[in-house]
């Protein structure tokens, strides 16, 4: 039973209430999509193209709903390149490499989905899941000059970075949107 449990935490399915893995509650559906495009981003794309974009209107009218009448969708700050690289050097938190959900979930360009980068451990987190690749500062501010060299746009957040395009970005699209 334990390793079912586990399995299904790994997979979202399952959230935990505590770090001792003995207390478990059920993942929203969101949750549940959101950790299966960052952690199994090729099985997200076994289903066909017309589910994926209605999972993904889904999920973006849900998140614009989510906003209110706030005026902008994020505290996320854009940030240049140098600022990105100087804001991973102030981190002393384990660093982690994730998949984008707004780009895996969206699908509308063909930029790298493994670029964005995390801060953000402990429970029911893609990294405690075990979904998120442990990297150093010198690999994070690689992959960050990665994905400035094909255009991306890096905004800083409470839990990391992320590279965004206007295309998928759902900060992005909300803030075209309204």
């Amino acid at each position: 039973a334990d390793t079912v449990l586990r399995n299904a935490y790994r997979k979202g399915l399952l959230n935990l209430e505590d770090e001792t893995f003995e207390r478990y509650a059920f993942s929203s559906f969101s949750g549940l999509l959101d950790v299966t495009v960052m952690c199994e981003p090729e099985r997200y794309r076994l289903f066909p193209e017309e589910t994926r974009r209605e999972l993904d209107d889904w999920y973006f009218a849900s998140y614009l709903a989510s906003l209110g009448e706030a005026e902008q969708p994020s505290a996320d700050r854009v940030l240049s390149l140098e600022e990105t690289l100087e804001h991973v050097d102030q981190w002393e938190v384990p660093i982690w490499q994730n998949n984008c959900d707004c780009r895996t979930l969206a699908g509308h360009c063909q930029n790298p989905i493994n670029v964005c980068i995390s801060i953000k451990s402990g429970i029911n987190t893609i990294s405690h899941r075990g979904g998120s690749k442990p990297l150093t500062k010198a690999e994070a501010k690689a992959i960050i000059r990665e994905a400035d060299a094909v255009g991306l746009v890096h905004t800083a957040n409470p839990k990391g970075i992320c590279n965004c395009c206007s295309d998928c970005c759902y900060l992005m699209r909300a803030q075209r949107e309204r």
